[in-house]
C-alpha cells in the first residue's frame, strides 16, 4: 500500500498542492499534500471519524459486504463444489476465484469513474464546490450485493447448474 497508493489525506480547509498531476507522480513523495506541517492529530483522526453516522453506516455495510461478497463464498464454496458438482481441487479453485475476480474487476473498474463523473457534476452546479457526501447516490448500486447472494441460495438448494453459482458470485462479488 505504501508503494501503490497515492497519499489520502483529507482537509476542507488546507488546499491540496498535488491536484490536478497525474496519478505516477502522487505516487512520490515529492511536493506537499497540504500547506502545513503534518501534526499527530492528522493520524488520529480517522479513529476519531467513528463518531460520525456517515463514517460508522459506511464501513458497517464495507463489513456486511465483504463478508457476504466475498468471505461467504469461499466458506461454502469449496463443500459445495465438492459435493454438488464432484470437482477436484483445481475445478473447486476455479468456480471460486474466476467469477470473484470478474466481479470485484467490473466494480473496481466503474466505480472510481462514475463516482468522479458524478461529483463533477455536482460540482458544475455549484460553483466547483465538491461535496463528498454526492456520492451517496451510487448507494442504488449496492443492490448487486444483495440480489447475487438472495439468488445464490436458492441455486444451491435447487441443485442448480455450476455455472449459476458462478454468475451469483460475479454480481455479487461487484461491490467487495
Amino acid at each position: 500500500m505504501l508503494f501503490t497508493f497515492p497519499e489520502t489525506l483529507f482537509s476542507r480547509r488546507d488546499f491540496n498542492t498535488i491536484e490536478g498531476t497525474s496519478y505516477i507522480s502522487k505516487l512520490g513523495w515529492q511536493g506537499k499534500i497540504l500547506d502545513r506541517t503534518l501534526r499527530p492529530k492528522d493520524f488520529i483522526t480517522p479513529f476519531r471519524m467513528i463518531r460520525y453516522w456517515a463514517v460508522t453506516l459506511p464501513a458497517i455495510y464495507w463489513m456486511t459486504a465483504n463478508t457476504y461478497g466475498s468471505a461467504q463464498f469461499a466458506v461454502t464454496g469449496s463443500h459445495l463444489a465438492a459435493v454438488l458438482y464432484k470437482f477436484d481441487v483445481a475445478q473447486t479453485g476455479l468456480l471460486m476465484g474466476i467469477p470473484l475476480t470478474v466481479g470485484c474487476m467490473v466494480g473496481e473498474a466503474t466505480a472510481g469513474w462514475v463516482s468522479d463523473m458524478i461529483i463533477n457534476a455536482y460540482a458544475k452546479r455549484h460553483n466547483g464546490y465538491r461535496k463528498p457526501e454526492m456520492r451517496l447516490a451510487l448507494l442504488p448500486g449496492t443492490l448487486t450485493l444483495v440480489a447475487g447472494v438472495m439468488a445464490y441460495g436458492p441455486c444451491v438448494q435447487d441443485k442448480r447448474p455450476w455455472i449459476d453459482l458462478a454468475v451469483c458470485m460475479a454480481v455479487a462479488g461487484e461491490l467487495t
